[in-house]
Parts: C-alpha cells; sequence; structure tokens
C-alpha cells in the first residue's frame, strides 16, 4: 500500500467518530506536518467522503462511519454459523471484493471465504457494469466457496443469494423488497442491491464459485444524480428506507 494510501486510512479511522479533530493532533498521530494533514483530508472526496474544517475546532467528517472489523462480525455470528468460515477478511478498500476471492485460493469444501470492504474502486455488476457507491456507504460483501464438482443446478445461485438477501432483510423489518431477474434487489422500484455470481471451473471437474452482494446503505445526493444520469434508474438505499418506517417496526432490527 501507497505512503498516501495508508496516510488516508488514518485519517478516516481517526475522523470515523464524526467528532472534531485538530489538526495538530491528527498531524502529530500521522507523524506530518498539518499542511498533509489538510492535503490527506481534501483526497477524501475521492472516496466521496465529505469533510468538514472549522477554525479553532479542526476536521470532522459529516456523518460518522462505523468501520468494519473482521472480530466482532465473526463474534456476533450464529455459533453453528462460524465454524463454516474459514477466512473472514475487511478492508478499507479493494478494487473489487469478487476479485480479491476469485484470485484467492477457492477454501476447502465445506467451508467459506468471506471478503468485505469499504470502498471498492471497481465494484462491478453484471456484464461488468460499474457497481457505484461512496466509502462506508455501501456494504460490499463477497462469499466463496468450492464445490468438488459443478453442481447441475448452479445457474439458479444467484436467485438463491437474493432470496437469502430478502429473507435477511425482512428480519430487520424490511419486508417489501423484491427480487428482479436475475440481480437486482428492488424496494417500491428503486434498486436498493445487486448480485454478480462468479465462478472458475473445469467441465465435470471442481467449481470455485464467488457470490457478491452489494446493497446501498446511505446514498449521497450527488452519487443519487450521477445514478440517475448514468443508469436512468431508480435508487433506493437502507437509510432511506429506516427513515420511512415508523420507530415500532424499525424496533424489529434491533
Amino acid at each position: 500500500m501507497s505512503t498516501a494510501r495508508t496516510h488516508r486510512e488514518s485519517v478516516i479511522r481517526l475522523l470515523s467518530d464524526g467528532a472534531f479533530h485538530s489538526g495538530e493532533i491528527v498531524a502529530e498521530h500521522m507523524g506530518v506536518s498539518r499542511s498533509a494533514v489538510w492535503k490527506h483530508v481534501q483526497a477524501l472526496g475521492e472516496f466521496g467522503l465529505e469533510a468538514e474544517a472549522v477554525r479553532g475546532k479542526g476536521y470532522r467528517l459529516s456523518a460518522p462511519i462505523e468501520l468494519l472489523d473482521a472480530q466482532d462480525i465473526l463474534s456476533n455470528l450464529p455459533e453453528d454459523v462460524r465454524p463454516g468460515i474459514e477466512r473472514l477478511e475487511t478492508f478499507m478498500w479493494l478494487p473489487s471484493t469478487n476479485s480479491h476471492l476469485m484470485g484467492s485460493p477457492a477454501p476447502p469444501a465445506g467451508r467459506a471465504h468471506v471478503c468485505l470492504a469499504e470502498y471498492q474502486s471497481a465494484g462491478r455488476g453484471r456484464r461488468g457494469r460499474p457497481w457505484l457507491s461512496v466509502f462506508g456507504g455501501g456494504l460490499s460483501l463477497s462469499i466463496g466457496w468450492h464445490y468438488s464438482e459443478q453442481p447441475a443446478q448452479l445457474s439458479a445461485l444467484s436467485l438463491a443469494v437474493g432470496v437469502a438477501v430478502q429473507r435477511a432483510l425482512s428480519a430487520v423489518g424490511i419486508d417489501d423488497v423484491r427480487l428482479k431477474w436475475p440481480n437486482d434487489l428492488l424496494w417500491h422500484g428503486g434498486k436498493i442491491g445487486g448480485i454478480l455470481v462468479e465462478l472458475n471451473a473445469e467441465a465435470g471437474g471442481p467449481a470455485h464459485v464467488v457470490a457478491g452482494i452489494g446493497l446501498n446503505v446511505r446514498l449521497p445526493e450527488k452519487l443519487r444524480r450521477r445514478i440517475a444520469r448514468e443508469r436512468r434508474e431508480p435508487v433506493a438505499d437502507l437509510e432511506q428506507i429506516w427513515a420511512s418506517r415508523p420507530r415500532a417496526m424499525c424496533s424489529r432490527g434491533k
């Protein structure tokens, strides 16, 4: 990882609580000058993050970010699920979580590799279309699996993953998500997520399968306008859905 990328990661971690942090303290923590801190904060816009600077207070993100933590995720999984995970990785950024797992050795049979990223620089959907998101604004998750021989019904995997995501959302109070064949998740007509299944297999031989899931959690207005302009399709996000729910209904997700 480049020095600049490492420094920007440090800035994000420091500012992730949404509170003000003085330039002097940030510079001391990172071992750089205050002018360098300013440059790194300005560069966060490349990842869709909005930061503000106030004289006498310092810097802060426009909204706090709860960063991914692999151990925290594992500890909150049901006990009967944990043994099936060979490895769970979290990254601040990757070109693509699917590409990361497709380029990694397949997990042992019966166990899964899981990869999550705060930001993808080259996330993609069906037919190679870019998957647009901002840092910490979505769920970018891929799961890798190994089959000793390619299943006959592997073509239905995308639908099966979609149903699983639909059920997971229903469990936290979001009941009106619909599946659009072959890989879209819609809420009241707006696209809230998508699924991308990729495989590396030989005829009659083993298959390395990766299922990628992308969910919009928080889409800034600027990104919404870009998607509307480039894709000409409505979008939705979890933040929007939760805001439309009565408090009692939202409590199902707690």
